[in-house]
């Protein structure tokens, strides 16, 4: 069932070989735009925080208007194996409307037991555990503060 700020779908994969952590943003569905607009771009943002603390962010571009958004786009973190106990990623939609501020559509976090439960951990989990492997799933996207 959709969510009430819609879902994402994105793929993890873990190289550990090259200390790779890599995202790809998919696509999204059933988003609650703010205006019903053509101005409304859609875009992700994606941090990695280690211990609440961020790291790097890296974003998508806008897509125009849609409230079903494709991406495609794929980001890569560098992450130590040692550090996958502790790391997490936050994926914020947010939408950005012309002359205006950025407002934020929600998020979904996933990471290792300190921080996710759920579908966010089993992700995570199935990424560490196939290495160099695309793990492709949707999330539901929670209010974002």
């Amino acid at each position: 069932p959709p969510s009430d700020y819609g879902d994402i779908q994105f793929s993890l994969s873990y190289n550990d070989y090259l200390g790779h952590l890599t995202v790809v943003v998919l696509r999204a569905r059933g988003l609650k735009l703010q205006e019903e607009s053509h101005a409304v771009g859609v875009y992700v943002k994606v941090s990695l925080m280690n211990h609440n603390k961020f790291i790097k962010s890296k974003k998508t571009a806008a897509v125009l208007g849609s409230p079903n958004p494709v991406y495609n786009e794929t980001f890569s973190f560098k992450a130590d194996q040692t550090e996958l106990d502790t790391a997490s990623l936050s994926l914020f939609v947010l939408q950005s409307i012309k002359g205006e501020k950025t407002q934020r559509l929600g998020r979904v976090v996933v990471g290792p037991f300190m921080y996710t439960r759920g579908k966010e951990l089993e992700h995570w989990n199935e990424m560490i555990s196939k290495p160099k492997e695309l793990v492709k799933r949707w999330h539901a996207l929670c209010h974002s503060m």
